[in-house]
């Protein structure tokens, strides 16, 4: 049992313990022995033995896992200077990283992903979430992600999700607020199966165009579908382009897709222009007015199902992956983004051709494209039979 003594040249009690394989142990306590009243110099002696208790603890080996062994030691070092030593939550760690995240600038759809892992983690965690951070063990981790496995999320899902996990505790790690990253050690798992993003046919997309019409604002989604085949853009960007990134006269239009936000320019394919010929606008506005305005209020997700509604329309059948909560459909408006990279490829467009136009490479790429480069980008959509 650990014992107190005091030693002529230090003023400071002396912890006196042994380890595990009975070594007797002399360190010092950091609380002094002394004191103006009886009344501190009894409070200092509990403090001493109480660290001296502690030291023994450590040494015997009664805590296994170093996330006690550093708590303990915290908790030591708040008893030497008579203070509380703040350990933050996991769930305050967590939300404080999604934070810094978002006033890093980075894009809406990448934080809205980050808050969906942090969040479901923290979940997972249920009580443990408000115990100190450095009690997270590669276990917890683990049951996260069998969690999702469980819930029939994919392969690829899983791992994205991990992926992001490891950030904030390899930052954390770097900057030694903890000493290893319990998320580098978990496994994704068992593969389970998921659906391919489908393409469209040439017939498709002339059947999903003709019933995109008979739609509530159909005129905006024949735009928007053309945007999003002819351009590659994603359905956000394709709902929000303005019209002072089109050139008629030059059939060029240029547009900052969110994800990347480095801004592309690229040839406008002879159908496009057409179809905004005849609805030109203000430059100051949206080309699609009314579901720019929903893309900006958050309801991406009411516009992806009415795509399906129109999908349906037109007799195209979709299909969804597994039994999970997480439905992936093989067929939706990023599949627009498929089709063109499959037509393309389809007419023998050079593959580093292909890349440039559905802007799958480097977004500086796009800020070094020369004359005679665009010029073949517009050949190469020439390509393309009308739809």
């Amino acid at each position: 049992m650990a014992y107190l003594r005091k030693v002529p040249e230090s003023r400071f009690w002396i912890g006196c313990f042994r380890d595990r394989f009975g070594k007797l142990h002399n360190r010092s306590t950091k609380i002094p022995h002394g004191g103006e009243t009886p009344k501190e110099r009894a409070g200092n002696r509990r403090k001493a033995a109480a660290i001296a208790d502690g030291f023994e603890r450590i040494a015997r080996g009664e805590l296994k896992r170093e996330s006690d062994i550093r708590e303990t030691a915290l908790a030591l070092a708040a008893i030497a200077r008579g203070e509380e030593v703040k350990m933050q939550t996991a769930r305050e760690f967590l939300n404080e990283w999604v934070e810094r995240q978002e006033s890093a600038g980075k894009p809406d759809t990448t934080l809205a992903r980050y808050r969906q892992v942090v969040r479901d983690f923290i979940a997972s965690l249920e009580d443990e979430a408000d115990f100190p951070v450095e009690r997270i063990e590669p276990t917890h981790v683990q049951r996260y992600v069998d969690g999702l496995a469980a819930r029939g999320l994919a392969t690829k899902t899983r791992s994205n999700c991990l992926k992001i996990l490891r950030v904030p505790f390899n930052e954390a790690v770097t900057l030694r607020r903890l000493t290893f990253n319990p998320a580098g050690a978990a496994k994704v798992g068992e593969k389970v199966r998921s659906v391919e993003k489908g393409a469209f046919s040439a017939d498709e997309l002339r059947a999903i165009l003709a019933a995109a019409a008979d739609f509530e604002h159909g005129a905006e989604w024949r735009i928007a579908i053309a945007f999003g085949f002819f351009c590659g853009a994603r359905l956000g960007d394709a709902c929000s382009m303005r019209w002072d990134g089109i050139d008629l006269a030059g059939l060029r239009l240029s547009f900052t897709p969110e994800k990347t936000k480095e801004r592309i320019e690229l040839p406008m394919h002879p159908q496009l222009a057409e179809m905004l010929m005849e609805a030109a606008g203000d430059e100051k506005e949206a080309v699609t007015p009314t579901l720019a305005a929903m893309a900006a209020k958050g309801r991406r997700a009411i516009l992806s199902k009415r795509f399906l509604t129109i999908l349906r329309a037109a007799g195209i059948e979709t299909k969804q992956s597994g039994a999970g909560v997480r439905k992936v459909t093989d067929k939706t408006f990023h599949s627009l983004r498929h089709s063109l990279a499959s037509h393309l490829s389809a007419n023998n467009v050079p593959e580093a051709v292909r890349m440039k136009l559905t802007a799958h490479t480097d977004p500086r790429v796009h800020r070094s494209y020369t004359h005679a480069e665009f010029e073949q980008l517009r050949a190469a959509l020439g390509n393309i039979e009308t739809i």
